[in-house]
C-alpha cells in the first residue's frame, strides 16, 4: 500500500501527540481532527512540518501555520498567518470540535481567505 503525503502527516501528528503528550486530554482531542485538518489543506502548496510541532503552508502566495494553542475548554488547532517569517499575523480560523474540523475540510478555502460562515 503507497502512502501519501496526507497519510505521512497524520502518522507524524498522531505520534507526536501520542509519545510525547500522553496524559494531556487538552492535547489528545485533537487526533480526530488532524485527517480533517490535513485533507482540507489539499488547496495548499508547499506542506510541510515546522518545528517538529507545527504544520506549515502556503496558500494564494500567503504563508500559514497550524498549531495547538491552549485556551482552556477553547484549547484546539488555530490556523495563523504568518508574516515576515513569525505568527504574528492574525488567526484565520480555530478549530475546537470535530465539526469544526468538518466545516474546515469543506470549506478550506474560504475560511483561509478570512471569509469565515
Amino acid at each position: 500500500m503507497e502512502q501519501t503525503t496526507d497519510d505521512l502527516l497524520c502518522r507524524h501528528f498522531t505520534g507526536l501527540v501520542c509519545e510525547r503528550f500522553p496524559h494531556r486530554r487538552k492535547i489528545r482531542q485533537v487526533l480526530p481532527w488532524i485527517g480533517l485538518v490535513v485533507a482540507g489543506l489539499r488547496c495548499a502548496s508547499d506542506l510541510r512540518i515546522w518545528r517538529d510541532r507545527r504544520l506549515m503552508f502556503t496558500f494564494e502566495g500567503r504563508t500559514y501555520k497550524a498549531r495547538f494553542k491552549h485556551q482552556g475548554h477553547a484549547s484546539g488547532l488555530y490556523i495563523v498567518r504568518m508574516i515576515d517569517g513569525h505568527s504574528h499575523g492574525p488567526e484565520v480560523c480555530q478549530i475546537t470540535s470535530l465539526q469544526q474540523a468538518l466545516d474546515f475540510y469543506h470549506q478550506t478555502p474560504t475560511m483561509l481567505r478570512g471569509q469565515l460562515p
